[in-house]
């Protein structure tokens, strides 16, 4: 709304220069039947509106009421503690087990230390 009104102060604003300007001449152009009164007072109306506007737009924006609407907007929440929860490979004592390719890893590096590393099943012996 702002937005038009500064546009159509513009257009009044170059409209009344050019008349002024052609004040002098006595030429026969259309600018001489323009209603010179009328757009200043239409000039006057949208300057004063539009200083009403940025009042209440300045006084919205002063007092301003922060909660949880204005403030931000959660798209998604989601929390991961575990994702072998689904599963049932977990411990007696309710450790969660390694996955069979960790253990296989696991087997292959100590096998390759010369057996300095123990893999789970050694420890549970």
């Amino acid at each position: 709304e702002m937005a038009k009104a500064n546009l159509r102060i513009k257009e009044i604003s170059k409209i009344l220069s050019k008349a002024s300007s052609n004040d002098d001449d006595d030429s026969d152009s259309d600018d001489d039947l323009e209603d010179i009164e009328g757009l200043q007072a239409e000039l006057k109306a949208l300057q004063s509106a539009n200083n009403a506007n940025q009042a209440k737009l300045d006084h919205y924006e002063k007092n301003k009421k922060w909660n949880v609407d204005n403030l931000c907007h959660v798209v998604e929440e989601r929390t991961i503690v575990n994702q072998n929860v689904g599963e049932s490979k977990f411990s007696e004592s309710g450790f969660a087990l390694p996955k069979d390719g960790e253990a296989a890893a696991a087997a292959a590096v100590a096998t390759a230390s010369g057996g300095k590393v123990l893999s789970i099943e050694a420890c549970k012996q």
